[in-house]
């Protein structure tokens, strides 16, 4: 990916999202603690497929607006361009954990739903 050709993937399918109770608002912030499955994936326009290499560094962006989107409820709604964005590299190795190790973390944020390991298929 070219960092300086700023593209939202495609909205993302067959996901699960999943926000826990320590996610919070406020009048200016948003916290949220949340677990994506199926978010380390995506097929581009084009038919590139780009997946987040668990094993080396990824690109990451940011961005933020003053803008809202024209329809928040909507992972497909549109938004004004960004007034700030910019991105860096993670290296994702340092955060690797057993499968087991993960569970029990995320089980211990208080779900309403158990987390459980998925299908190595």
């Amino acid at each position: 990916m070219n960092p300086r050709i700023w593209r939202a993937p495609p909205a993302f399918t067959n996901v699960t999202y999943t926000l826990f109770p320590r996610s919070s608002t406020n009048n200016t912030h948003w916290r949220v603690v949340g677990l994506c499955r199926g978010c380390s994936q995506w097929k581009y326009p084009n038919g590139t497929i780009h997946t987040l290499d668990q094993n080396n560094d990824n690109l990451i962006a940011w961005a933020t607006s003053l803008g809202k989107p024209s329809n928040p409820s909507s992972n497909t709604s549109s938004f004004p361009q960004h007034d700030d964005q910019n991105y860096f590299v993670f290296d994702f190795r340092p955060a690797r954990a057993k499968i087991t190790d993960f569970v029990s973390a995320v089980q211990s944020l208080g779900n309403n739903s158990a987390y459980t390991k998925p299908n190595q298929g």
